[in-house]
């Protein structure tokens, strides 16, 4: 069984108890949901409803940390199946080793970049993972722009004249250098290394990888024949080396991004 902790949150993962057995027996069909024992199951105690969404999609980043797996929910419909005999014979439980528990004493509590971070892992096609990605850094270059304004606002050195010049500037700038912000702050040297080596692009610089992963999105967003960037589309028996090498460096970004800018919760 694996466990994860936030604050007094516990929520873990292993085979469905004797009472969830007996709660969805009825709604199980077993030609196509196997046997209990091939089913796992995730028990959260201590949550708020309204925190469940929340708390379930960073136990399952935490679960893929561990497993290399991310887990997928899915859904025992409301039907009554016709009913199949049980075996006569008993089932026995493997005893499972349990791994030490994973405590966080607070979590990433922006629902939407996590939604976004789930679907992208989950995304089997790769062009479809970088929008997810790219759309959790979407939501983190927007916010660094209010919090410049922010800053902006509450300083009282500068002054209306300034502050009216000062929010333009920060307001027209475009969308393709909020991120390009959002890159250099998040870029390691290995990242920079890995996309250089690539072929994403030409020497390890920041702002060029935001610029050229900027370009990229553009190109599998669009189907424009006249844009500045080529038209992106993978084949349909075998994806691009290079989309899948954008894949990861998303998701090294996107991963970063929540890690660095998130809001936070205190579960208690």
């Amino acid at each position: 069984m694996d466990e994860f902790r936030f604050g007094s949150v516990e929520v873990s993962f292993g085979h469905p108890t004797p009472l969830f057995r007996y709660m969805f027996e009825r709604y199980r069909h077993r030609k196509y949901m196997g046997e209990w024992s091939d089913l796992t199951s995730c028990r959260i105690l201590g949550a708020h409803p309204d925190d469940v969404e929340l708390v379930l999609l960073n136990a399952f980043n935490k679960y893929e940390e561990r497993h290399d797996v991310l887990p997928q929910p899915s859904e025992i419909l409301e039907f009554d199946w016709v009913a199949w005999e049980a075996s006569d014979e008993e089932e026995t439980e493997e005893e499972e080793e349990e791994e030490g528990a994973v405590f966080d004493p607070a979590i990433p509590s922006d629902v939407e970049p996590l939604r976004c971070f789930f679907y992208a892992k989950s995304a089997a096609d790769p062009a479809a993972a970088c929008i997810q990605f790219y759309r959790v850094l979407e939501f983190y270059a927007f916010l660094s722009l209010t919090r410049s304004l922010s800053a902006l606002r509450r300083d009282a050195n500068v002054s209306d004249r300034e502050f009216l010049f000062k929010s333009a500037q920060l307001l027209s700038k475009d969308e393709q250098s909020s991120i390009v912000r959002l890159v250099v702050e998040l870029s390691t040297k290995e990242l920079l290394d890995f996309a250089a080596g690539e072929g994403l692009i030409t020497r390890s610089d920041r702002s060029l990888l935001g610029s050229s992963l900027y370009q990229f999105r553009n190109s599998i967003v669009h189907a424009k024949q006249d844009q500045r960037a080529p038209v992106t589309v993978d084949s349909i028996i075998g994806s691009s080396s290079t989309t899948k090498a954008w894949k990861r460096v998303l998701q090294q970004l996107a991963q970063k991004a929540l890690g660095k800018h998130s809001s936070v919760r205190h579960l208690t």
